[in-house]
């Protein structure tokens, strides 16, 4: 009889240690998922960046350079460009002869996005690859950072045709290369 008690007890002790460790498990997934970190949240990041400033071109509210979407980095060194040519016309500053939000001149009124995938996520980096539908679909690769609890916009790069050539046009990284060479001047 005190055999079947305590085997009793020690069953009952299992069964209550393996269910507490599966709502422990259902608890860290939530956690999870919901963590800035993950994929789903970083989706929704990028899907509310574009649908906020798709929703003000849509209703004409003009262009505007969204500054409060893209890293601090990127900002400082756009408009550390403009101050180095403050004659030459927006077409000279890589980047500037399309809108990138857009990855064009123009948009239409069906203008949509999609994230197709977010990826190479770290502590303070991450990657996002977008389609954006305005005339033709076209793929661009985000490079996002995360900045006082968001996730910014830090570079643009997008694949681009040149004579046949495919070339990864990285907003960024010519913008750094552009004002490297007006500093030599």
């Amino acid at each position: 009889m005190k055999n079947s008690i305590f085997l009793s007890f020690i069953c009952m002790a299992f069964v209550l240690t393996a269910c507490n460790q599966k709502n422990s498990t259902k608890s860290e997934q939530t956690d999870a998922n919901d963590s800035i970190h993950a994929v789903a949240f970083i989706n929704n990041r990028v899907t509310q960046i574009y649908d906020t400033i798709y929703a003000n071109y849509k209703n004409d509210l003009g262009y505007n350079d969204y500054q409060q979407f893209t890293s601090t980095d990127y900002n400082k060194l756009r408009q550390e460009a403009r101050e180095l040519t403050p004659d030459e016309t927006p077409l000279d500053v890589p980047g500037s002869d399309y809108d990138h939000w857009v990855m064009g001149q123009d948009y239409n009124k069906d203008l949509r996005m999609e994230v197709l995938s977010v990826s190479d996520i770290e502590p303070n980096t991450a990657t996002a690859v977008i389609r954006v539908y305005n005339f033709e679909p076209q793929d661009v690769t985000l490079k996002l950072v995360l900045e006082n609890g968001n996730w910014m916009i830090d570079s643009f790069i997008s694949t681009i045709d040149v004579n046949g050539d495919t070339i990864h046009f990285d907003e960024k990284q010519k913008l750094k290369e552009y004002v490297a060479g007006l500093k030599k001047k």
